[in-house]
């Protein structure tokens, strides 16, 4: 399942090594859907508009592996919460989700806009949003490696309306914190490490039940 797939840059990926008809790609943008239809046409590939907030009507215990590139990077922390535990009915026993979400770095990169003054002058909206995210810098990074949510409200278009959808990011202890009760969590890693990924990547695991022999 690649959730949030976009214009469908991470199915392409995989159609190397899983079978195409196997590939199922969501995304709460209707345009985004209509346009993976269109390029991925007779490759055998699926995809389906979903609801913006969880739950989804997919069947429970359907995917081995979730992946879902650039999406905890914007949703808030109930709704990225609600979406875990949408994960947890959706992964087989053993299953994998495999995500990004923004690193600390992106304060950085606030501070230039600010300094360079983007909030009015920059032509990409995306650095004027940023250039006016996150309130405080140092607060939201004080609060970031202490383990907390991080969030900027401020939207995306189209149906990723602020109320859920802005910039956001979190650290390994957030996640062990919050969410291993419902996925074990197996990696962390901070942007622009081994992988070169622009973004934090975190894999987290559906525990495998042991029956105890009678």
């Amino acid at each position: 399942l690649d959730f949030g797939t976009g214009w469908g840059r991470i199915c392409r990926v995989f159609l190397h090594d899983i079978e195409p008809h196997g590939i199922l790609g969501v995304d709460p943008l209707p345009f985004m859907v209509d346009a993976c239809r269109q390029t991925f046409e007779g490759s055998g590939v699926s995809f389906q508009a979903i609801d913006p907030l969880a739950p989804t009507s997919l069947p429970a215990e359907s995917f081995d592996l979730i992946t879902a590139y650039s999406v905890f990077s914007h949703l808030n922390q109930s709704v990225s919460t609600a979406w875990m535990a949408e994960f947890l009915r959706l992964l087989r026993p053993g299953g994998i989700v495999v995500a990004t979400t923004h690193d600390v770095d992106l304060l950085q990169f606030c501070r230039k806009l600010r300094a360079e003054g983007a909030d009015e002058s920059a032509d990409f909206l995306w650095h004027r949003l940023l250039a006016r995210a996150f309130g405080d810098l140092d607060d939201a990074e004080r609060r970031y490696w202490a383990g907390e949510f991080v969030h900027a409200p401020h939207g995306g278009g189209d149906a990723l309306d602020s109320s859920y959808y802005g910039d956001s990011m979190f650290d390994l202890s957030f996640v062990q914190r919050s969410w291993a009760h419902l996925l074990e969590p197996v990696a962390f890693e901070h942007a622009n490490g081994p992988s070169g990924l622009p973004q934090s990547a975190f894999a987290l695991r559906k525990r495998v039940q042991v029956v105890a022999a009678p």
